[in-house]
């Protein structure tokens, strides 16, 4: 069996402050990535001679530099692109991961080399407050073994959404590239819920392994990309839109048929806004009533703890 590779790709617009943090999560690991792309996306501060210093230093660090910003997705697809491993993590140069990451994700793939999606716990600190607090894996009957790993098929994972919201974190997750390029990347029309609605159709369609340990660092920053998107109604409104149409094609009748079986799967990251977007479109009202029936369950009896929004 040949052995899975790994590349990790970080993208960076005027993060110097955090880089050498992020760099050295992935280039002083016991076990490193088998390559790891930089991508620059125009900054305007020390980043790119930052990034250029440990590239002389890591011959498997490479430095894509763009000449004009490109934004998040498309930077995050440039080096998505230019990677070679059988599995990538899209990860943010604000948040860093545990230089423990990729060799725990190696165990996992020398037993499982052809899973969708391997994901890690997190810590989330507040950039405003400094406050943490850890996110893992607690739902009701989900078990791991002594190296705190759960590997769920696909229909275990969606059989987990019945009972619980499964947050896998992009910031700390490695994907299969070959699958992810299928999907089309970080799709632009899908903003950004882009990075949930892969990690979700990977994991449902090729199961996930999960690694209950918070092995990403993510700062919740109220001018986060997510956090700026999602403060705007008419952006939220579009968003939304693309992600029903995209729902209602042939090619994702199975990640609507488990949204259906378990609204808690859109649900929870999208909360609100998804119930008001669904009642506009009677095209949708097969899932419009159970996620409408998981909300009044939870007014009723005390609104689960949503994932953060980062």
């Amino acid at each position: 069996m040949i052995r899975p590779t790994i590349s990790v790709v970080i993208s960076n617009y005027n993060h110097g402050h955090f880089l050498a943090e992020a760099l050295a999560g992935v280039l002083d690991s016991p076990s490193p990535p088998d390559e790891v792309i930089l991508v620059d996306d125009a900054s305007e501060d020390q980043s790119l001679d930052l990034a250029k210093d440990f590239a002389r230093r890591y011959p498997f660090l490479r430095v894509i530099a763009n000449a004009t910003n490109h934004g998040a997705l498309e930077a995050t697809n440039i080096g998505m692109r230019a990677a070679t491993g059988t599995y990538v993590g899209l990860f943010n140069a604000d948040n860093p991961v545990s230089p423990a990451l990729v060799p725990a994700v190696r165990r996992v793939l020398a037993t499982h080399p052809g899973i969708g999606v391997v994901g890690c716990g997190a810590v989330i600190r507040r950039v405003d407050t400094g406050s943490e607090r850890i996110y893992g894996f607690d739902i009701p009957g989900l078990t791991f073994d002594s190296d705190h790993v759960a590997v769920l098929a696909p229909q275990a994972v969606a059989e987990v959404y019945r009972r619980g919201y499964l947050w896998i974190a992009t910031a700390g997750a490695l994907l299969r590239r070959d699958l992810i390029c299928e999907l089309g990347g970080m799709r632009a029309d899908l903003d950004w819920l882009s990075d949930w609605f892969a990690v979700h159709t990977l994991a449902l369609r090729y199961g996930a392994a999960l690694v209950d340990r918070p092995f990403v660092l993510i700062r919740e920053d109220t001018d986060s990309y997510g956090r700026r998107a999602q403060a705007d109604p008419s952006r939220i409104n579009r968003t939304l839109d693309h992600l029903l149409d995209t729902l209602a094609t042939r090619d994702f009748t199975d990640i609507r048929a488990v949204a259906r079986r378990a609204p808690i799967l859109m649900l929870t990251p999208l909360r609100w806004p998804l119930l008001a977007r669904l009642a506009h479109r009677p095209c949708d009202w097969d899932l419009a009533v159970p996620a409408l029936v998981q909300w009044l369950r939870w007014q009723l009896g005390g609104l689960v703890r949503p994932p953060p929004r980062t």
